[in-house]
């Protein structure tokens, strides 16, 4: 099943180079949402170049830009 797909960088990846858009960047406030997402069950990946850690649920989400409400 596809569907969108996105990385949470945790760290500088200049290795990427121009490959991926950054469209969002995460506030320290908000970190507890990426600590929560990473206590969820993981797996780790090697995607050719690049080891990554996966969700092993897909995890819904929905974005809401800023000064909608």
């Amino acid at each position: 099943r596809g569907g969108p797909e996105f990385f949470i960088a945790l760290a500088e990846h200049p290795e990427w180079g121009n490959s991926h858009t950054v469209w969002a960047t995460v506030v320290p406030q908000d970190m507890e949402v990426i600590d929560a997402i990473m206590r969820r069950p993981l797996r780790v990946a090697n995607w050719g170049p690049i080891n990554a850690t996966e969700l092993v649920t897909p995890l819904p989400f929905c974005l809401i830009p800023p000064n909608s409400a």
